[in-house]
């Protein structure tokens, strides 16, 4: 009964002893089995430590890089920008010093326009009194060689006449002309009409029939019409000629 007890108790020790070195061989092998796997998760976690720092370092400088190049651009944008505030301000001055040029030309061509018109209103107005002028005179002396002066002084210019048809270019008679019209301010004589035509005749080589008229416009002298053209030999016609030379005259200085 001992011997069995002690049997038993030696194979609960053995067995006690097994069970201890199995279990100690399982808490050894899985210390080993969780070193390796702790090491490897380790290492592994440094790997991705490393990893994650070398992308930190990446990413820090593309960050770095990004700001400077940002920095370049807006320090691009902000001389661009800049240059076009600079150049639209001297753009504007410049259309404003033109637009000021402009309007002071304007207002000293409107000035010296001003002037020049008053000096040709004034022109004109001396010119036009000038003309009337003329015209007065024009008036005055055909009023002179009226009345009793205009009978003395008519034989006189009649003589004349007669002596300037010895010169007068006769060329200009219509061809087909067959008779005059002698125009006196007052009748003449038979003797100074025939006078007249023989003097004609001897120019143009060829006879003419004659008539006469009064015109009292005349005022003096005499006027030969051959049709449509007309030999004035008139104190009118005469100071008709006078008179537009000096309104030629007056033209011409006011012109200048």
């Amino acid at each position: 009964m001992d011997i069995v007890k002690v049997s038993i108790w030696k194979m609960s020790i053995f067995i006690a002893i097994g069970v201890l070195l199995v279990f100690s061989f399982l808490i050894f092998y899985l210390k080993k089995i969780m070193a390796g796997d702790t090491e490897t998760a380790m290492r592994r976690l440094n790997d991705a430590y490393e990893e994650i720092s070398k992308k930190k370092e990446e990413l820090a400088e593309k960050i770095r890089q990004a700001q400077e190049e940002y920095e370049m651009r807006k320090k691009e944008a902000d001389e661009v920008a800049s240059k076009i505030k600079d150049e639209a301000e001297k753009e504007m001055y410049e259309k404003r010093d033109a637009v000021i040029k402009k309007a002071h030309e304007d207002s000293e061509r409107m000035v010296v326009e001003a002037v020049g018109m008053k000096d040709k209103i004034r022109e004109q107005i001396l010119k036009e009194e000038k003309l009337r002028s003329v015209d007065a005179c024009e008036e005055i002396l055909v009023r002179v060689f009226s009345g009793i002066v205009r009978e003395k002084m008519n034989a006189i210019l009649i003589s004349d006449f007669l002596e300037e048809l010895k010169t007068i270019d006769m060329e200009h008679i219509p061809p087909n002309v067959e008779e005059i019209e002698i125009v006196t301010p007052t009748p003449v004589s038979e003797d100074v009409s025939r006078d007249i035509v023989e003097r004609i005749k001897q120019r143009i080589g060829r006879e003419l029939a004659y008539k006469n008229s009064e015109d009292e416009s005349i005022v003096g002298g005499v006027q030969i019409k051959f049709g449509s053209l007309i030999l004035d030999g008139s104190v009118a016609g005469k100071i008709k000629e006078k008179s537009l030379e000096v309104r030629k005259e007056i033209e011409e200085q006011a012109n200048v």
